[in-house]
């Protein structure tokens, strides 16, 4: 959509990455009214009922937008007490 301006960032497969959406997409996306699949080399916005289509098929197409956490600790964590 060339309204879509508006960036949304997402952990998957362990990158952040990056979305182009307009508001409303954007509000939609944030309540749970759409969902992301990675589907054909990118990434797409679906309706809830084929997310979950998608889901059942290939699980892993389906990057989780409401974990704000890395989907993996990293080997090296970053000492609370460093300086730089």
């Amino acid at each position: 959509d060339a309204k879509a301006e508006v960036p949304r960032h997402f952990m998957y497969r362990g990158r952040i990455r990056k979305i182009n959406l307009t508001p409303d997409q954007l509000k939609a996306l944030n309540a749970g009214e759409l969902g992301i699949a990675y589907l054909s080399g990118g990434y797409h916005l679906l309706d809830p009922e084929h997310v979950e289509v998608v889901r059942k098929l290939s699980a892993e197409h389906i990057p989780d937008l409401a974990s704000g956490e890395p989907e993996e600790e990293n080997e090296f964590p970053i000492p609370d007490d460093l300086t730089w």
